[in-house]
């Protein structure tokens, strides 16, 4: 069951959803199709990890699969959580294929920590933004919308159709292939999306799947919970840039899952059309 793959860390806190104005101004982004200006992000190292006996070398171009993770700012960096998530990945969640990892962290902290099918790459500076009123933890979670725009600048994985992001302080319970395949009959993820119908009679075209929230989790009133998503390489991309563009327009949040309450809510009443929001059961 899907309840037992993931056991997530959480703090309980009780939080309001966001309230909506009877008309809420909104203007989707011009470009689904986002490309980097300047140069790609900097790749720091393809070190060894303590598994490399256990992780022989895989060929990238035959992969049809990654899991991307952060790990941003100072208490991550000097913890163990991203280590523990990567050990969790490989062993029960038996995923031996690229890991994508993006942090600000210095080279020197990840250096021959994890196996050659791990890729960390260094934030781009400019995508780091301290315009979010809140504690500081939105400008290093406005970087979820960025993954496939980071992976896309690796020529290796040029292959991979299905991207699997996790907080790092989530560990997996099971193998990740299972795991797909539960969620994917339940919810024709990869074969045939069964899409729901945008309040207008339009069918989206760019989907983004969550975990509902837990009961545990302090976030029970937000439409999802954002440390488990599953990207699409190609379709997804549009549903990306527009949870980016309301959490840039949003800047007193103190969560990314109050951005992705505003787009259901905009899908539920019709005014967006393009990008559906699939919360998926827990069990």
């Amino acid at each position: 069951m899907a309840l037992l793959s993931l056991l997530m860390v959480a703090v309980t806190i009780l939080i309001e959803p966001p309230s909506f104005p009877d008309v809420l101004v909104f203007e989707a982004p011009q470009n689904s199709l986002s490309k980097f200006r300047g140069l790609s992000p900097k790749r720091l190292l393809r070190g060894d990890y303590v598994l490399k006996n256990e992780e022989p070398h895989i060929d990238f171009r035959l992969q049809k699969q990654a899991v991307a993770l952060l790990s941003f700012g100072q208490d991550a960096a000097e913890s163990t959580l991203l280590e523990r998530c990567v050990l969790s990945i490989r062993r029960r969640g038996d995923f031996h294929g690229p890991v994508v990892i993006i942090t600000d962290a210095p080279s020197a902290r990840y250096l021959n920590v994890f196996d050659e099918n791990v890729i960390v790459l260094k934030n781009r500076e400019e995508d780091m933004k301290d315009y979010f009123e809140s504690d500081g933890s939105m400008k290093y979670r406005r970087f979820k919308t960025l993954i496939l725009e980071y992976i896309d600048n690796i020529p290796e994985l040029e292959s991979v159709e299905w991207v699997y992001y996790l907080d790092i302080d989530v560990i997996m319970g099971q193998p990740l292939d299972d795991l797909m395949d539960q969620l994917n009959e339940k919810y024709h993820i990869k074969d045939s999306p069964k899409h729901s119908i945008a309040a207008n009679g339009a069918t989206p075209s760019s989907q983004l799947y969550f975990f509902k929230n837990s009961k545990t989790s302090g976030l029970l009133n937000f439409f999802a919970n954002s440390g488990f998503i599953i990207m699409n390489r190609h379709t997804s991309k549009y549903c990306l840039e527009l949870w980016q563009h309301v959490m840039d327009s949003r800047r007193e949040d103190n969560f990314d899952e109050a951005s992705l309450h505003v787009i259901a809510h905009l899908f539920d009443r019709g005014d967006e059309t393009n990008c559906q929001l699939v919360s998926m059961d827990v069990e």
